[in-house]
């Protein structure tokens, strides 16, 4: 394997963010309000979804994953196996809601991670990205991916049940057996508040990308858990999108 830099890790210390300005305002030119098949016979109930909230959340092992499924999956599993024609590729979820019709190449499967794996033969690629509380116990998991993956493992390391920092998640990996663990730390702007185009541009993704996902980030959580209302967790949520927009707060979230 090719060797990575002496500590392993790769740190983008020298990017500097530089502010265009501290206005308060969204006005900036990017509209960030609009920027198969199974291998299981799926039972009626597991597409009888939990309604909760106006969003509706998985049947199959219900209440293990907080997020909603209402936003439907799999675009990144059917890109890759249109990109890779020659591979088969596997989706894994708890729910059912991949399109109908995809590449012939790309199978989703209806299964929870945290049981026991069953496939047949290894891995050339194993991709795991936002697995936010999904695992409970990242050890087992990457035992499992290390012994079924005949390539080094891709993992965006941004997990955890109970929220984990990533850093701690790079021993455990060389401690199940992978080797040159290379620990990459990224910086996204909240919004399109720097003056570099390349980080104002990432910028206005993130942005994005957190107005659609404050909601289903937060309304499981704050109503299961703390018990306040649908009304109270968008109310709050209002204030924390006037935030997320505020060109003023020059923050950057530490990947």
């Amino acid at each position: 394997m090719s060797q990575p830099a002496a500590d392993q890790e790769q740190v983008d210390q020298e990017v500097h963010f530089v502010p265009e300005g501290d206005e308060v305002s969204d006005e900036n030119g990017v509209d960030t309000q609009s920027l198969a098949s199974s291998t299981t016979s799926l039972a009626d109930s597991i597409r009888d979804y939990v309604f909760e909230n106006g969003r509706t959340y998985h049947r199959y092992k219900e209440g293990k994953y907080n997020m909603p499924n209402d936003e439907r999956t799999g675009t990144w599993a059917i890109q890759y196996a249109e990109d890779h024609p020659e591979a088969t590729v596997y989706e894994v979820d708890l729910s059912p809601t991949q399109p109908d019709f995809v590449v012939p190449n790309v199978k989703f499967e209806i299964d929870d991670i945290e049981e026991e794996w069953t496939y047949s033969q290894p891995f050339d690629y194993i991709h795991s990205r936002f697995m936010t509380s999904s695992i409970s116990s990242w050890k087992e998991y990457l035992t499992k991916c290390y012994e079924l993956c005949t390539r080094p493992l891709r993992h965006p390391l941004e997990e955890g049940r109970v929220f984990i920092e990533p850093p701690k998640l790079k021993p455990l990996m060389a401690e199940v057996g992978f080797e040159d663990v290379t620990l990459v730390r990224y910086k996204w702007p909240i919004n399109d508040w720097p003056k570099d185009p390349r980080w104002k541009e990432l910028g206005a993704w993130n942005l994005e990308n957190n107005l659609g996902a404050a909601e289903s980030l937060a309304m499981a959580p704050l109503t299961r858990a703390h018990e306040w209302s649908r009304a109270e967790v968008e109310v709050f949520l209002m204030e924390v999108r006037q935030d997320l927009r505020n060109r003023a707060i020059h923050g950057y979230f530490p990947l």
